[in-house]
């Protein structure tokens, strides 16, 4: 199996796996807060999935490695500006805030019938 991403695009191991995905490839900050609350939701649940969609344990210290990737990925698609918004983000979450739904974008694939995203189970 090849390497995908985890959480972006419809090609991503949670679009696999799970059903549904963050839609976009570049991070900004509406997409590190789609990301960060699916980093937050696998913390919870306890598992994730690594770049060749193996389920693996998820621990509190890759949680924190994945939400900091976000921020040179900001940096290098959208610039320093970005960088800053979605630092200041990544800080947020780092510290326990929860990230509202308002700001999450999932989208789902082949119209399956959407699992509500706060179910952990």
């Amino acid at each position: 199996m090849r390497k995908r991403s985890v959480y972006m695009g419809s090609d991503s191991c949670y679009a696999l796996r799970e059903g549904f995905y963050v839609p976009s490839k570049l991070v900004d900050l509406r997409t590190a807060s789609s990301v960060a609350y699916l980093i937050q939701r696998d913390l919870r649940r306890g598992f994730s999935y690594d770049r060749f969609c193996n389920k693996i344990i998820f621990t509190p210290r890759e949680a924190r490695r994945r939400l900091r990737r976000l921020i040179s990925l900001a940096k290098k698609h959208f610039g320093p500006e970005e960088a800053r918004k979605v630092k200041s983000l990544v800080k947020k979450v780092l510290m326990g805030y929860e990230i509202p739904m308002d700001q999450v974008v999932l989208e789902y694939v082949d119209n399956r019938v959407p699992v509500p995203v706060g179910v952990y189970a």
